[in-house]
């Protein structure tokens, strides 16, 4: 994502608490032109719109399957797309495949 940029953080694995998209709310907040988060993990036109990029955080691995159906649906509307969280990491291998994207993992701070 690039600064100045409007970004949509998505927590896939609604309804549990996603540590990952807070600390992006704080990361892109200074950077972003506009930064917003929503909790459902449903993409519409009219809510991808105005944005130029979208940030899917999965916790669990079992929720990768909505995040691929979602980066489908934001890139076949043009948008950045970027997958990340720690459910992602043991099927990078499948995001990559189904999308074209690599997922982005960091170990949490213990």
């Amino acid at each position: 994502m690039i600064e100045g940029e409007k970004i949509l953080l998505i927590n896939c694995s609604y309804p549990n608490y996603n540590l990952a998209i807070e600390k992006m709310k704080v990361y892109y907040g200074g950077k972003a032109k506009e930064v917003r988060s929503i909790e459902h993990c449903i993409l519409f036109n009219r809510i991808i719109d105005p944005f130029d990029g979208v940030w899917l955080s999965v916790i669990f691995s079992w929720d990768v399957p909505i995040a691929i159906r979602e980066a489908k649906i934001a890139l076949d509307l043009g948008k950045k797309v970027m997958i990340g969280g720690g459910g992602s990491y043991y099927v990078r291998h499948l995001i990559k495949s189904e999308t074209g994207i690599d997922a982005v993992y960091r170990p949490v701070d213990a």
